[in-house]
Formats: C-alpha cells, sequence, structure tokens
C-alpha cells in the first residue's frame, strides 16, 4: 500500500542499515514485504478469476470471411467485417446496418430504456445491444474500446479519485509523521545545541544517539504493523465475499463497499424485471375497459413474429377472450414508426363490419381524434398522474369507417415495469446498513 505509513517504515529500513542495526532492517522489510505480497496475492486471485469467467463466456459471432459466412469469435472482429445479426444476439461492435428489413434492438445496457428502439438500413447499433426481432447485415466500425461502450469505460476508468481508504490511511500517517517531526526537531536541538553532542559514526565512541532515536521515535510513532494488519483483514472480507459469488480486484474496494453511503442503482432489469405489464386503463366517455384492451390489442402484432415488448403485454390481457379474438380478421397492419408514432390495424368484425382500430403516443392519438376538443384536459391529467405513479401510458382510438376518417379516442392503456420480488428486501436491507 503506498501510503505515508509505509513511507515511514521505509525510512526506518534505511536508518537501520546505516546504523547496522540488521535485526531491527529485517523485521521492517518483513512487515513491508508480507504487505505487498498479501495485496498483491488476493489482486492476482481476483485477476486469475475474472479471466476464468471471461474465458467461459467467449462471444462468438458470424462474419462473412473470404466471401463464406463462418462463427469466429467476436474478439477477432476488425472494422470492416461484415457480419449478420438476428434475434437474441448481442452486437459484439459498433456496428452500421446495411440494406435489409428493420429490426429491433434492446439498448438498455447502454440507456437504461427497456422498450426496444427500431433501427433501418444506415443506422448504427452500439456495442452491447441486444437484438429483439429481425435479421439484418451490419458492417463493423469501431470494436474494442474505440466502441460507444468501450470509450464510455475508458473515461471511467481514467477517472483518478482516492478511495474512503486512502483517505484515512493518509490522514493517520500525515498526523504520525508530524508526531515524529516534532519529538525530531526537539531531539536534534537537544543533542546538537544543548549538549553540543554530534554523531561520530567511526573511532571506539562511534555511535548516533540521534538517529537511534529516530527509529525509535518512528517505529513507537507509528503502527508498524497496521498496514499489515489492515490488509490481512480486507483480505479475509475478500474472501468472504467470493463465497457469496463476489470478485473483488482491489482489496481496499472492501473497505470502499463498506463504507458507502449511498447507492445509484440501474432500475430495469436490476430493481425491476424488466417485463412490461398492462395496469388498469383510463377511460373516457362511454367505452369499458375490456373494450379499450381489445381494441388496443386488434392494434397490436399478434402471433408468430410479435416481437414488440408493448403488443405482447397487451394481447397477453386478452387470453381469456382469444376465441372472440379470432372471429376478427385483421386485413392490413401497419406497424409502428417514428413518424406516425402508432400502430393502426383495419378489422373486419364478425358481423362483416369493416373498422380502423389505432394505439400510439397519447398526443399523436389526441390529435387526430375528433373528440380531443372534449377529453383533452382529462387525458393530460391522467398522463400527468399516471407518470407520477412511474406508469407510462398508450393511447387508444377507433374508427368505425374503413378510411379511418372519423376517429374516437378511447382513453389511455397505462404499462409498467414491475419490481423484482426480492426489490423490498433489497432496499430495506441496504437503508438498515445506513445507506
Amino acid at each position: 500500500m503506498w501510503n505515508p505509513l509505509s513511507w515511514a517504515m521505509e525510512v526506518a529500513a534505511l536508518l537501520s542499515i546505516i546504523l547496522g542495526d540488521y535485526l531491527d532492517f529485517g523485521l521492517i522489510l518483513a512487515l513491508l514485504i508480507g504487505n505487498s505480497c498479501i495485496a498483491y496475492f488476493e489482486e492476482t486471485q481476483a485477476g486469475n478469476a475474472i479471466e476464468a469467467l471471461k474465458a467461459q463466456l467467449t462471444p462468438e459471432s458470424i462474419a462473412k470471411r473470404g466471401g463464406v459466412w463462418k462463427r469466429v469469435e467476436s474478439s477477432t472482429l476488425v472494422p470492416g467485417d461484415i457480419i449478420r445479426l438476428k434475434i437474441g444476439d448481442v452486437s459484439p461492435a459498433d456496428v452500421k446496418l446495411l440494406e435489409g428489413d428493420s429490426i429491433k434492438v434492446n439498448q438498455s445496457a447502454l440507456t437504461g430504456e427497456s422498450l426496444p428502439a427500431e433501427k433501418k438500413e444506415g443506422s448504427e447499433v452500439y456495442s452491447g445491444s441486444v437484438i429483439k426481432m429481425g435479421e439484418i447485415e451490419a458492417v463493423v466500425h469501431s470494436t474494442g474500446m474505440h466502441t460507444f461502450f468501450g470509450r464510455t469505460a475508458s473515461l471511467v476508468a481514467q477517472t483518478v479519485r482516492q478511495g474512503h481508504f486512502q483517505k484515512v490511511l493518509k490522514s493517520i500517517g500525515y498526523f504520525c509523521i508530524s508526531f515524529i517531526l516534532v519529538f525530531f526537531i526537539a531531539e536534534v536541538l537537544v543533542q546538537f545545541v544543548w549538549r553540543s553532542n554530534p554523531c561520530k559514526l567511526t573511532g571506539s565512541e562511534g555511535g548516533c544517539p540521534t538517529l537511534l532515536n529516530a527509529i525509535i521515535l518512528i517505529v513507537g510513532g507509528i503502527s508498524v504493523a497496521m498496514p499489515t494488519v489492515l490488509s490481512v483483514t480486507m483480505a479475509i472480507g475478500a474472501s468472504q465475499l467470493a463465497k457469496r459469488q463476489a470478485i473483488i480486484r482491489r482489496l481496499t474496494a472492501v473497505e470502499e463497499l463498506a463504507s458507502m453511503d449511498i447507492l445509484c442503482s440501474d432500475k430495469t432489469g436490476t430493481l425491476t424485471l424488466n417485463k412490461l405489464t398492462v395496469d388498469e386503463p383510463v377511460t373516457v366517455g362511454n367505452f369499458t375497459n375490456e373494450q379499450i384492451i381489445f381494441d388496443a390489442a386488434l392494434a397490436s402484432k399478434h402471433g408468430e413474429g410479435a416481437d414488440d415488448a408493448i403488443d405482447i403485454a397487451i394481447v397477453g390481457k386478452i387470453q381469456d377472450r382469444e376465441e372472440e379474438y379470432n372471429k376478427y380478421q385483421i386485413t392490413k397492419f401497419i406497424h409502428f414508426d417514428p413518424v406516425s408514432k402508432r400502430t393502426s390495424a383495419i378489422v373486419k368484425g364478425p358481423d362483416g363490419s369493416v373498422f380502423q382500430v389505432s394505439k400510439g403516443a397519447p398526443q399523436v392519438i389526441l390529435d387526430m381524434s375528433s373528440n380531443k376538443g372534449e377529453i383533452e384536459k382529462v387525458i393530460h391529467d391522467h398522463i400527468e398522474n399516471l407518470a407520477l405513479r412511474g406508469l407510462r401510458c398508450i393511447g387508444v382510438a377507433r374508427s368505425n369507417d374503413a378510411e379511418g376518417n372519423n376517429w374516437t379516442m378511447e382513453g389511455l392503456v397505462p404499462l409498467f415495469d414491475p419490481p423484482r420480488e426480492d426489490t423490498k428486501d433489497t432496499i430495506e436491507t441496504a437503508l438498515k446498513l445506513g445507506v
């Protein structure tokens, strides 16, 4: 450990050599070496464990090499490589999408946003993003630390910040050194000024009481074994954490974790299930909850190829009405796009009537509805109240003609990402520990 306590011990070892006190020199040197070895051994063990985990989790990609598609290790990819991305793949690098149908990408590792983002030809997909829908070819343009994710990680790694443990050790070290210096100056004044007794390193009367007393002051003024004791204590803590499948790369991290009083945590997938769920709908006019959910389901992709998180959540709410749903025929389905910000479907009912349904951004649905003037304030109030509860929402509208000329907004469907079962206990435990 590089701190004032170690510096004082090194000075004491140097003075012992000058005075020929090899026993004290050996003891102090043994403590310094032991302290360094413990820290080195624990951090090396942690590094080896991390490397072993990396070896087991070596990702692979499908890349075109020599005109042939091959499965290669992602670490061998270079800018210019053509790779294929499909559902479930994690983008191994920053890539630009080539010609093909649009895909949906989960970028929660970078943004924390649980909803997938749509990417089209020419769009950029960052390293670490998960493909949720579609398949497309892409060209690699950045890898490793040159990716967006890698540059972010390098900025964090370059941050120079002293931990709480180093600050405490330095404070103790500087206090001890100040204490030693005060008494050493007093010793010098007594020996050289008052007693006029200079050091004699040669001759029969050789010796230097001042230096001998300096060693005594250094060894007595500081806890010589403190760094070693601290290293052993933190090594035991690291061992205990390892049994709970937590790998410690730096021993000082044990104390820094123990002194934590503020914890910033990602929400999506950490405190929540990363799974959208439909809450109680908000209706306007004479529409019912069952009707708004059913129309929202008609405006959702159903069955094979349904990979949109919102569509899956809404369709899941009408599983008990599957027989009724099958009586309706979706003659045309218009997918969501960033411009219209909604999905639409032309539906033929069991009685032969044709109508349209749509769901999407509440403001967009409201703006195209004929009943906007009557419900605008109510809808905005509901949106604000839902936002205060941490819920996002989508609007649902219906047009009773096939051309979609006269839309009527039915209400809002709130969506939320439910918390994990252990989230409450985790937060309570953290609060009890003073976090």
